[in-house]
């Protein structure tokens, strides 16, 4: 799975410009969102002029320089956080099938435009399963008519919500009302960003979602071809474990086919670094062992030389640590957001060498029971909260067997029975328990 950087706005002066380009060395992949040019009150195509040029501007100066890939956020979560007054939908989405179809060319990947729910106070009487069906019917049948570009179809990410049955049931019908299933080639899934604290669940919450989708892409149009799913807002690092093993199961279910690929995002690696620099700690992983270091002052000076290749990002570096030593206010936190991206994504790829070195998934399928599996998980996990104990927490290895457990009932689905109404069944079930806190009128 690869990790997706989540870009705010293009900085403007040397040393951030710096930073950012340290960042995307590292993970070849950024997101950012078109919501910049429609937060004016009279929004139109022309207010989204300045960013379409921010989009030229970033693929020219960063993403070639890389050889990466950028993906344009729809802007979907700022109509959920109220940025977006509900009558103004139409014509939001009228400008978001407007700047795509006309500036595909400068993103690698887009997402599709989706209004799930309003969270803000003065709009949740429009919170009907009517004006929901009706703004993302609208929303899908114009991005649909897009879809007849194979450029364009390549690029698209059709974007699932769940955390409600209301919002599934609404999203299946138009899936089938629309025909998705002919044109759709890539998938993700969303509503996820905030939903541990709202709910309280420690499970992750795409588990179910992500076989519905491996199952309609084996049933679409385009099974001999690569299965792409991203993940929206991924916080945790006990989903990414999970998600570590799906993707694991995903291969062997797909053996003989293309490999799947799986992709996150993510703004809290950044926040997280900058926040909490003064107390950060770095993974390093190499050669199947992870390393810890407790403080950047203990990382070793050939990762910060990896990491920070320029003099210029290594001056700044310099002056922002002697800060740190002496107590000082940060001029610049975001020197240390390249470093928590490598930390982060050294967690992930000692997350994949432990399923694949410890045959996690080959568990699954040699279990004929959820007992079984767990039986060998918590041996596993004996193990790893004496070799990483600041990372196989309590918290982690109990939150990790809830994944276990609705991983394999899913798994369990997939191998023996694989039909539409028991996948129905268990999804609604999933749902129900989350249990989130909002229903639809």
């Amino acid at each position: 799975m690869d990790f997706t950087n989540v870009v705010g706005n293009i900085p403007k002066d040397q040393s951030r410009k710096d930073v950012l380009l340290a960042s995307l060395y590292r993970t070849r992949k950024s997101l950012m969102s078109i919501i910049g040019g429609l937060r004016q009150k009279d929004s139109s195509f022309f207010s989204l002029q300045k960013t379409a040029r921010d989009f030229r501007e970033f693929q020219s100066a960063y993403i070639k320089v890389v050889n990466g890939e950028l993906y344009a956020d729809s802007g979907g979560y700022s109509i959920i956080a109220g940025d977006v007054h509900p009558e103004d939908i139409p014509k939001f989405i009228a400008c978001y099938t407007k700047f795509f179809e006309l500036e595909h060319s400068s993103v690698d990947q887009f997402f599709s435009l989706d209004i799930p729910i309003f969270l803000k106070p003065e709009y949740q009487s429009f919170n009907t399963r009517k004006n929901i069906l009706e703004f993302n019917k609208t929303s899908l049948t114009e991005a649909k008519q897009l879809l007849e570009d194979p450029l364009i179809r390549g690029k698209f990410n059709f974007v699932w919500h769940f955390k409600m049955l209301d919002q599934y049931q609404i999203w299946s019908n138009l899936y089938e009302e629309l025909g998705l299933s002919d044109v759709i080639m890539r998938r993700s899934i969303g509503g996820m960003v905030g939903l541990p604290k709202l709910t309280g669940i420690r499970f992750a919450p795409f588990i179910a979602l992500a076989y519905r989708c491996l199952l309609d892409h084996l049933e679409g149009a385009y099974p001999e071809e690569t299965f792409h799913l991203h993940f929206l807002g991924i916080k945790s690092k006990t989903d990414r474990f999970a998600m570590a093993l799906i993707q694991k199961l995903f291969t062997r279910y797909l053996d003989g086919m293309p490999a799947p690929a799986f992709t996150y995002d993510s703004i809290n690696v950044n926040r997280n670094t900058q926040f909490n620099v003064r107390s950060l700690r770095v993974f390093s992983f190499a050669d199947g062992c992870l390393e810890e270091y407790p403080g950047v002052f203990r990382v070793p000076a050939d990762i910060l030389k990896e990491v920070y290749f320029k003099a210029s990002l290594k001056n700044d570096l310099t002056r922002e640590m002697d800060n740190l030593k002496n107590g000082n206010a940060l001029g610049n936190s975001d020197i240390f957001s390249p470093l928590g991206i490598y930390s982060e994504m050294a967690v992930d790829a000692y997350f994949a060498y432990i399923i694949e070195s410890y045959e996690v998934a080959e568990i699954f399928f040699k279990s004929t029971s959820v007992i079984q599996v767990k039986h060998h998980i918590r041996n596993l996990l004996s193990d790893l909260s004496v070799s990483q104990p600041n990372l196989f927490t309590k918290n982690f290895k109990t939150t990790l067997i809830e994944n276990v457990e609705w991983t394999f009932r899913f798994h369990d689905w997939f191998s023996h029975k694989r039909d539409r109404q028991n996948l129905h069944d268990l999804i609604v079930e999933f749902i129900e328990a989350i249990n989130f806190p909002f229903e639809l009128a």
